[in-house]
């Protein structure tokens, strides 16, 4: 992360001057330059792994340097004024995660890809989703969520939720994976599941989506789904999950120990194959929008052109002369 304190330069502008008038009296210019004083920053920034840079808020930057405790000055803007402006010279100053799991600052991003299985006649296609349930169970990815958890029973903590993200960045810029836990009371059939699946329309590609209801810590029941054609990673979430009573804690470990040995993300062009449904309502949308625009082209020529009654012209030598006139 850097920070750059308010630093100020001399710039120079330019402007047009009125300088008196020509022989036709026409009010003549000429450029001048002129300088000013102008004032840069704070900025707080953050660069990723990948080099992308982000503005964040002072107390992101404070916290992490709190934490990281390794911020030193690499650099100076120096200051410079116009005028008789007293220069500002802002420093500029550095801190790095230092390597660790637990200092980890972690940072998601959504990006989109093309998914024809959502949009297409395919036996991998989920039931229809209702209205209803699209409004109880919105795919994260559509509103920007990109919690670790999506609890719809047990709550979490601050600092549970923070572990999960912590596990997350790390296993998702190795293995390209974004896991997600989807907790239901203790009162929840695996009908949810079914729920959540259709109103996502299925998970995204690199969605490993674990489901579990839970009473108290007890797991009563656990399901795991993404698109992997070896489902080996399912079935060992799982079975270890069941086990023994859930903590984040223990959640994250699995993810951490078999992630790395059993997720293989989908590669989506495998289904290049699949056709792209097209709603009837955009072929009779465009049916009606050719009749409306042939009946528009009608109607205006026939407003613009009026063509007389052939009974009006006592020869055809006046149609002809008519026509010539009318440029027909």
């Amino acid at each position: 992360m850097q920070y750059e304190e308010k630093w100020s330069e001399r710039e120079s502008r330019t402007r047009r001057v009125a300088c008196g008038t020509d022989s036709k009296g026409n009010t003549r210019y000429r450029t001048e330059t002129y300088y000013v004083t102008e004032y840069h920053g704070p900025y707080w920034k953050s660069a990723d792994e990948y080099g992308n840079t982000r503005n964040i808020d002072e107390s992101v930057y404070q916290n992490w340097k709190r934490v990281w405790a390794n911020e030193k000055k690499t650099g100076i803007h120096k200051g410079s004024a116009a005028g008789l402006g007293t220069p500002i010279t802002g420093g500029i100053f550095e801190c790095g995660w230092t390597g660790d799991f637990e200092r980890i600052f972690p940072w998601s991003d959504i990006h989109k890809y093309k998914n024809k299985v959502r949009h297409s006649h395919s036996v991998l296609k989920y039931k229809e989703p209702t209205r209803e349930l699209e409004k109880k169970y919105p795919r994260p990815a559509d509103t920007g969520n990109t919690s670790p958890v999506l609890s719809y029973g047990r709550s979490f903590s601050e600092q549970e939720v923070n572990l999960l993200h912590r596990t997350n960045a790390h296993l998702g810029r190795r293995y390209l994976v974004h896991p997600i836990l989807v907790v239901f009371g203790q009162d929840a059939t695996r009908g949810a599941v079914d729920d959540v699946l259709s109103a996502w329309q299925g998970p995204n590609k690199n969605e490993l989506v674990t489901f579990a209801a839970l009473k108290d810590d007890k797991i009563l029941w656990c399901e795991v789904h993404s698109w992997m054609d070896n489902t080996t990673l399912h079935a060992t979430l799982r079975d270890e999950l069941v086990k023994e009573r859930f903590t984040a804690g223990r959640y994250s470990d699995l993810l951490l120990k078999y992630v790395p040995k059993q997720w293989r993300k989908k590669s989506f062009k495998d289904f290049e194959y699949l056709q792209v449904e097209v709603h009837w309502g955009w072929g009779v949308g465009a049916v009606l929008a050719s009749i409306m625009g042939i009946l528009g082209a009608f109607l205006l020529v026939n407003r613009c052109i009026e063509v007389p009654n052939l009974s009006d012209f006592s020869s055809f030598g006046a149609i002809y002369h008519w026509r010539k006139k009318n440029g027909m």
